[in-house]
């Protein structure tokens, strides 16, 4: 048994307790609670695939290799310590980041887009989710 929960507001908080007090105790139970971390939406990556396609066409590269060539100029790089001790850097993966952190990425591409004189598509009905505009 999983559950997730994002609690927001007083009443999913009792909702959460009541939820709390009813569950077993025939079992042991392990118990995490964390800040809540929006990951990157769908439509996030839809319009990232689209860009790095529309990007990857015009300089004659694929969607993955361009996806890579945007990886190394604008993801993080992250200090790691291996099993032997030494240290290794690695770059984090979109697949990582939390959908501001993904917004961000999605505007270095598109600066870099405009820089190379590459128009990109803007679909309504990505852009406005994808870059967290409430659009109502």
């Amino acid at each position: 048994m999983n559950k997730s929960i994002k609690i927001t507001t007083e009443s999913e908080r009792e909702s959460f307790l009541s939820y709390f007090k009813a569950l077993s105790l025939a079992k042991p139970l392990s118990v995490d609670i964390k800040l809540y971390r929006r990951n990157r939406s769908a439509s996030q990556n839809k319009l990232m695939w689209l860009w790095l396609q529309v990007i990857g066409d015009d300089l004659g590269y694929t969607k993955d290799e361009t996806y890579h060539e945007m990886s190394e100029l604008y993801l993080p790089v992250i200090t790691m310590r291996r099993f032997d001790g030494k240290k290794q850097e690695t770059r984090l993966t979109t697949s990582k980041l939390n959908s501001k952190e993904f917004t961000d990425f999605l505007n270095n591409i598109e600066l870099f887009a405009a820089g190379m004189g590459i128009i990109l598509p803007h679909p309504e009905d990505l852009m406005w989710e994808a870059m967290g505009v409430n659009k109502k």
